[in-house]
């Protein structure tokens, strides 16, 4: 599901800066096979956000072929190395993302793993769900749901969690000094 227009979509996806030409390959085959993956647009924005954190570590629940896994781990490469926890329901899809991460010259950065187990008949929908109000309510994140594609959960944990008045009270401070 994409929660924009595709005249929007085409539009985002056009100004995303040339890309390896495997990816572009992944895009087309998506494009071809109907596979979804997040697009350029949305891969281009998972990088960027990578790179502003200076992540070093990256936990990816769903990749399919690993084409954003590729965007994940070409920005924790260019922050100096870390891991890509990449996680893929399906041993198929898992090898392919592996082979793709390595035509990229990626794969040195991969950890991969399986998040369901096959006596778990819980859809897949309801465990995202989940893992989305739970990152929000906790406030050991910061979290935000941007909606691109079909939606992108972003998070960042922090040492500390703040409370709301804590915020707005360190703020308050900061800005009559």
């Amino acid at each position: 599901m994409n929660l924009l227009s595709r005249r929007v979509t085409a539009y985002l996806d056009e100004l995303v800066p040339p890309r390896p030409a495997r990816l572009a390959e992944l895009e087309a085959e998506a494009r071809r096979t109907g596979f979804p993956i997040i697009g350029p647009a949305t891969g281009h924005l998972c990088y960027l956000l990578t790179r502003l954190s200076n992540a070093r570590q990256v936990f990816e629940l769903g990749s399919g072929f690993g084409y954003s896994t590729a965007w994940f781990a070409r920005a924790v490469k260019e922050n100096g190395g870390g891991i890509v926890h990449h996680v893929v329901w399906d041993d198929r899809l898992s090898r392919e993302a592996r082979e793709n991460l390595v035509a990229l010259g990626l794969a040195d950065v991969l950890w991969s793993g399986r998040i369901f187990e096959r006596r778990d008949t819980s859809p897949a929908t309801r465990g995202v769900r989940e893992l989305t109000r739970r990152v929000q309510a906790d406030p050991r994140w910061i979290a935000s749901v941007i909606p691109l594609r079909d939606g992108l959960l972003v998070a960042q944990r922090v040492e500390e969690p703040l409370g709301l008045s804590d915020t707005l009270n360190t703020r308050a401070k900061e800005s009559s000094r």
